[in-house]
């Protein structure tokens, strides 16, 4: 019996044609689903995805590329001085989480030192955790609700401070890893990028359409 899965794949690698369901999978990227309707983050969150669960040891390679993010503009000296210490002290992201994370809540989150640190901290350290989880993401997941982090993701994608967006970058590729994961579908992420609304916005898109992509490489490469 053949995998569906493969079966797509194997029938969009030897046509022109894309199949409908990838064709659906654009058109929720650029105009938005079908008898698609508003509604809360955390109905999105559990309508796309019923909260999937994967075991650790057969989640699937993140592609590279995938997960890109921008700079993070110059923190300066105070916020530089403190990571050091963390780092000098060989804190835990759980540590950094308590100490500068921890109730906070709105812009308090994202000011330099709160959630900003605790993902700069994540990516100088990642290496000792084997790589995984760059941003502390799911780390973050067992003291915040990923609705939170998603919101945090699409609204800070559209401030207008180089830091919230940077931020936001983050958290939103720690997401899209995490989806990956997960093996959720590209119309799926479209639909948890929108946060509810009824289109895209067009700071999503790129990541949207990248995923889209990379899904569709990788499911064509994986058939032979």
């Amino acid at each position: 019996m053949v995998n569906p899965t493969a079966e797509l794949a194997l029938t969009y690698g030897m046509s022109d044609t894309k199949p409908k369901r990838l064709l659906r999978a654009e058109k929720f990227i650029e105009e938005g689903g079908e008898n698609e309707e508003r509604g809360a983050f955390s109905n999105i969150v559990a309508k796309v995805k019923g909260l999937v669960k994967v075991d650790p040891k057969r989640m699937p390679v993140v592609p590279k590329g995938l997960a890109t993010v921008r700079e993070m503009p110059d923190e300066g000296n105070k916020f530089t001085l403190k990571l050091k210490d963390f780092l000098n002290k060989q804190k835990s992201l759980d540590d950094v989480y308590s100490l500068q994370v921890k109730g906070k809540k709105g812009k308090k989150l994202l000011e330099p030192d709160a959630l900003p640190m605790y993902i700069k901290f994540s990516e100088l350290t990642a290496a000792q955790r084997g790589g995984k989880d760059m941003y502390g993401i799911n780390a973050l997941l067992n003291h915040v609700p990923e609705k939170d982090l998603l919101e945090i993701a699409i609204r800070g994608m559209k401030s207008t401070d180089k830091f919230t967006v940077a931020t936001a970058d983050r958290v939103r590729a720690g997401l899209i890893s995490k989806w990956w994961s997960e093996k959720l579908r590209p119309h799926e992420v479209a639909s948890l990028l929108k946060g509810g609304d009824i289109t895209l916005d067009k700071v999503h898109k790129e990541v949207a359409r990248l995923y889209l992509n990379t899904y569709n490489k990788v499911h064509i490469t994986t058939t032979g």
